[in-house]
């Protein structure tokens, strides 16, 4: 099988972001502040490009969290 990479089609950017529906939760812990999970709203990830907000078209099988 081959892997697939990943790029932006409008730019070749590698980075994405979350749509809204998506968010990181933190806690403070001995002066410090811990990531401790993202939750999402809404079941379907969707990924936009972080430098032009193009929509990234993936298939799920490829995320690892």
């Amino acid at each position: 099988m081959k892997n697939q990479t990943y790029s932006c089609s409008n730019c070749g950017c590698d980075e994405f972001v979350t749509n809204p529906f998506r968010y990181d939760i933190f806690k403070s812990k001995n002066g410090k502040i811990i990531f401790e999970k993202s939750e999402t709203v809404d079941e379907k990830v969707n990924l936009f490009c972080r430098d032009c907000s193009e929509k990234i078209h993936f298939n799920e099988d490829d995320i690892v969290l």
